[in-house]
This record gives structure tokens, C-alpha cells and sequence, in this order.
């Protein structure tokens, strides 16, 4: 960009030498010494070049698109933050869903690893001790429900008569 900008400049600097040189064929010798003395001469010979003023308005040109864009990204710049306040918020709570997935995943492999075939055996054979024990607890304070074997031979020697 910048080298492009340079060699523009030398063509523009060449073209307005020829254009000064033009100017300065129709002046005598010692109006030409004048000049070459007085640096404002020179600046306003040099300003009045119509390639210096080419490049000046050019360059103006320049300025006003590169101040249109500069407006331009200005009015983007509202919904640009917005919608990048939006994408944070759209992250954190994206965050947050990862973080309950891997917790409910967690609890998923605690219940799947629970319902192991062996691990279900092992569960239901203490889950059968301990109704084992609650049922002899609760039967050994209470008389039996069967009769005693005395009774029935008893009973038996009875019932012929």
C-alpha cells in the first residue's frame, strides 16, 4: 500500500515538473532567478499545478470515503455490542448446562453402576437378612401358632373314644 502510494506521488511529481516546465518556458531569465529566490513562488507554482491539485483532491476523496466508512462502523457498533453481550450471556449459560449434564451424567454412572447384576444381588440378599431379623424380632415375643407336638398326641389319643 505504502509503495503504491510512493510511485503514485513520483508520477504525480514527474507530471507536475512538465507542468512547471511549461509554465516556466514563457519566463525570462532574471524573472526565473526571482523565482528560484523566493520559496512562496516555487509553493504557489508548485499548488498550481493541476497534477498537485489532481493528487490534492484525490486525496480528499480519499479522506471523505475513508470518514464515510469510519460513520458507517460507528452505526454498527451499537448492535455489534449488543450481540456480543448476548454471545457472552449465551456462553455462561452454556457453561452452566455443561456443568449439570456432567453432574446429572455422574449420577447416571452412580444408579447404572448400582444396578450391576451382582450389585443387585448383593442388595437384595441384605435387603432378605434384614426382613429375616425384623420377622424373628417381631415373632419371638408371641406364642406359636402351631400347637405343640404333646398337644396333638394328646388330641389323638382322645378323638377314638
Amino acid at each position: 500500500m505504502f509503495s503504491a502510494a510512493m510511485s503514485l506521488a513520483t508520477v504525480a511529481l514527474d507530471e507536475a515538473e512538465e507542468g512547471a516546465m511549461e509554465t516556466l518556458k514563457d519566463k525570462t531569465l532574471q524573472e526565473l532567478e526571482e523565482m528560484q529566490n523566493d520559496p512562496e513562488a516555487i509553493d504557489r507554482l508548485a499548488q498550481e499545478a493541476p497534477e498537485v491539485q489532481d493528487l490534492q483532491l484525490e486525496r480528499e476523496m480519499a479522506l471523505a470515503t475513508n470518514r464515510s466508512l469510519a460513520e458507517r462502523n460507528l452505526e454498527f457498533q451499537g448492535p455489534l455490542e449488543i450481540s456480543r453481550s448476548n454471545l457472552s450471556d449465551k456462553y455462561q449459560e452454556l457453561r452452566k448446562l455443561v456443568e449439570r449434564c456432567q453432574e446429572q451424567k455422574a449420577k447416571l454412572e452412580k444408579f447404572s453402576s448400582a444396578l450391576q447384576p451382582g450389585a443387585l444381588l448383593d442388595l437384595l440378599q441384605i435387603e432378605g437378612m434384614k426382613i429375616e431379623e425384623e420377622s424373628e424380632v417381631r415373632w419371638s415375643g408371641t406364642p406359636s401358632l402351631s400347637p405343640c407336638p404333646e398337644r396333638r398326641c394328646l388330641q389323638g389319643a382322645r378323638a377314638p373314644e
